[in-house]
């Protein structure tokens, strides 16, 4: 993803305020944004443009050096709170930097999620389970998923290990939060709910800049996990 700003200064600000100073500690002027398995999301700037991008299998950074985790890198250290914070506490940082790879999905959407799917769950790809390549930064962890004979959907962990009280209250904030979450590429539009894996989902229809609806839904919903009264709330991209 390529971000064309007015000018540099303009263009240097906005990513201090995103990213703080640069963290890559090989490229010069630049950041690293997440690192998950082999698959590293960075930035950097040149001229008035930022770029941000990942080593996606079968791009054009495929097998690139630059995105090779440098030797001894460490992602800093922060405190991490004791709760973690709800929807409506979200930083404009948080949501910004998540709005970039939550565009990405939307577009790994049109072929199945393939440029999003990493490794095979249990090295077994005939279960259609995927971990995600591409995950937000809100995000705890990603999978792909497929969810019947030829559809694909992209499972964003929000939170887990809620209450059911804590699950409904963040679904809910999760919802009023889509907007800030999404480019202003599309806009989503409330549609109706539907039922995957045993839970309900509150759908979204995804419109371009031209209103025309894609082939790909937002949703949300909360579901029980592993532990009886354990909770996670999900944001998901659905195929059509």
């Amino acid at each position: 993803m390529i971000i064309n700003f007015s000018n540099e200064r303009v263009r240097a600000e906005t990513a201090t305020s995103l990213f703080g100073a640069p963290n890559h500690p090989t490229e010069e002027g630049g950041w690293i944004l997440s690192v998950k398995d082999d698959y590293n999301l960075i930035a950097w700037a040149f001229d008035n443009k930022l770029v941000i991008a990942a080593n996606i299998p079968g791009s054009e950074w495929d097998n690139d050096p630059m995105f090779s985790t440098p030797s001894g890198y460490a992602p800093p250290v922060e405190e991490q709170p004791t709760t973690k914070p709800a929807p409506s506490a979200w930083t404009n940082m948080q949501k910004e930097i998540s709005q970039m790879v939550f565009q990405m999905e939307l577009e790994a959407g049109a072929g199945d999620f393939k440029t999003a799917r990493g490794e095979a769950l249990d090295n077994d790809p005939d279960q259609g389970y995927f971990k995600c390549i591409l995950v937000p930064p809100l995000a705890e962890e990603a999978l792909v998923v497929r969810y019947d004979d030829s559809h694909w959907l992209v499972n964003n962990t929000m939170y887990s290990a809620l209450s059911l009280q804590e699950a409904l209250q963040y679904e809910k904030e999760l919802g009023a939060q889509l907007p800030a979450l999404f480019s202003a590429e599309v806009s989503l539009v409330p549609a109706d709910t539907k039922e995957l894996f045993g839970s309900t989902v509150q759908l979204w229809d995804v419109l371009d800049k031209k209103g025309t609806r894609m082939a790909i839904q937002v949703g949300t919903t909360h579901y029980e996990w592993n532990v009886e009264n354990s909770y996670n709330v999900a944001l998901l991209l659905i195929q059509e």
